[in-house]
């Protein structure tokens, strides 16, 4: 089955990007596979088509993660002798799930801070609309209130006139 899909890919020109590194790779590999369990001769096989990892650093992760994890004395073998099917533990969701986390949490900072930079620029032009709106209104009210002296004072000048010359 797993030639299969890569028969198909290399025949489109499927390439996947190497977007991860080749560990959480494995580890989504293997996860995917735990109902079945997984031979090392596949996985070394599939990780291949997609990297280009030394056998002798999967056989170490293979190792460490899957045949006898860390802090644990037995192995998870799903059945013994030559057609051993490996299932992953749970500590390989903790390191996919972790790795997810920390991915999404660095992209919503990067968006967040882009937010903010947009959101200062709104601030700053709103700002500057408001402060020469406040200018405008303030040049508006002194030229009203000259006016209003000035038919203040002209008014004053009428009532100081004699009646006749009033009308």
């Amino acid at each position: 089955m797993l030639e299969l899909a890569q028969k198909i890919e290399n025949f489109f020109g499927i390439h996947r990007k190497n977007v991860e590194p080749w560990q959480i790779f494995a580890a989504r590999y293997l996860l995917d596979k735990s109902e079945s369990g997984v031979k090392i001769e596949e996985f070394k096989e599939y990780i291949h088509l997609n990297y280009n990892v030394e056998d002798i650093q999967l056989q170490h992760f293979f190792r460490d993660e899957i045949e006898i994890p860390a802090g644990r004395n037995f192995s998870t073998a799903r059945k013994p002798g030559p057609e051993r099917r490996w299932i992953p533990p749970l500590d390989l969701v903790s390191m996919v799930v972790d790795y997810d986390e920390l991915k999404d949490a660095r992209r919503n900072a990067r968006n967040a801070f882009w937010l903010s930079i947009i959101a200062i620029v709104i601030s700053i032009v709103v700002g500057g609309i408001q402060l020469f709106k406040i200018q405008e209104v303030s040049i508006t009210n002194d030229f009203i209130k000259s006016e209003i002296t000035n038919l203040s004072d002209l008014n004053n000048k009428v009532r100081n006139l004699p009646e006749e010359r009033r009308e």
